[in-house]
């Protein structure tokens, strides 16, 4: 167990938390019901579920290497709250949020199908809360949200580069010498990459990060998106790397093929509102392969906030090198 654990589950932080989710029940004229119960304890967060006579409410606290969750949770809830649970309290400088009940997680729903039709609907959905959020770049930013735009993308590469112990690890998965050689050839290319998607001008907005059947909930008959903890400032099209990772692995499937291409064209589909859809899938490849350079540099920077998760998620940094290297070198493109 991490360092970070022992906060979560310390007797005075949790009497701490718990009087002022109590305080918070209170000015919402809710009265608790039960035990507050605390199913989900990580290095990074803990997410606490509070019974109440109008039905259950959620906290969750963050700690430093995601503290920009609640900022991030509040400009959306401003901006577009019919695509994320209803904010009913938060506390920036502790990271600390209340949110209502989002419904059923889609996971429990698909119990393990992929459910691609149902990604079809969702995909756009995110696309049109992009398109909603890019007016509040600035206050994302302020928020504390990484920056992943283009433009930062090849200087967080140099960081990794310099940083031997994230990349050679005391572990099994430790990449190779000549893993990190071709790691130190791809700054000219992707720099390259980087010019070519940023000639489309689309607006930079928030990505999940994140985005899996486990983080959308159904509520309702909608669509909810929660735990924006890796959230970061990016090319849109950013986000849809984890998803379509995600599926392509359920199919095992290593490239895309018609039952993926209809999930991108969907998730282009709201972006056509800026340019034509010709133009749109011009660019998309290149942008998926920087969202993978986007998605390494968002692990590389929550494995190195603290010690214990550099000894804890050490084989995270060089198992997404290579999930990279393998884009990059059209051996993979989805995962």
């Amino acid at each position: 167990m991490a360092d970070r654990d022992l906060l979560w589950i310390d007797p005075d932080w949790r009497a701490g938390a718990d009087a002022w989710i109590d305080g918070q029940l209170d000015g919402l004229g809710l009265t608790r019901t039960g035990v507050i119960e605390q199913p989900h304890v990580r290095a990074w967060s803990t997410v606490m579920r509070v019974p109440t006579g109008d039905g259950a409410v959620w906290f969750k606290a963050n700690g430093s290497e995601q503290a920009h969750e609640a900022g991030v949770v509040r400009v959306l809830a401003d901006r577009c709250p019919e695509h994320v649970p209803e904010l009913l309290a938060f506390e920036a400088e502790r990271s600390w949020i209340m949110l209502a009940d989002g419904g059923t997680r889609l996971r429990e729903l698909l119990d393990g199908d992929p459910g691609l039709d149902r990604w079809e609907e969702i995909l756009p959905l995110h696309a049109d809360l992009q398109i909603a959020a890019a007016p509040a770049r600035d206050d994302l930013l302020a928020a504390g949200a990484p920056h992943r735009g283009l433009d930062a993308l090849i200087e967080g590469l140099d960081r990794l580069l310099a940083d031997s112990s994230a990349l050679q690890p005391a572990v099994d998965e430790a990449l190779t010498r000549d893993e990190i050689e071709r790691l130190e050839h791809q700054p000219a290319r992707l720099a390259d990459l980087c010019a070519r998607v940023g000639a489309l001008e689309l607006p930079e907005s928030v990505n999940h990060g994140d985005l899996h059947d486990g983080q959308i909930f159904v509520r309702d008959g909608r669509y909810l998106f929660f735990d924006w903890g890796d959230a970061s400032v990016t090319h849109p099209f950013f986000a849809t790397v984890v998803p379509l990772r995600g599926l392509a692995y359920k199919l095992g499937i290593r490239q895309l093929d018609g039952r993926l291409d209809r999930l991108r064209d969907a998730y282009l589909e709201p972006w056509t509102a800026f340019h034509s859809r010709g133009e749109l899938l011009d660019v998309y490849d290149d942008a998926y392969r920087l969202g993978t350079l986007s998605r390494l540099l968002d692990w590389y920077d929550l494995v190195t906030a603290s010690p214990a998760m550099r000894r804890d998620y050490a084989d995270a940094v060089p198992t997404n090198v290579r999930l990279l290297l393998e884009v990059l070198d059209g051996k993979s493109h989805v995962w």
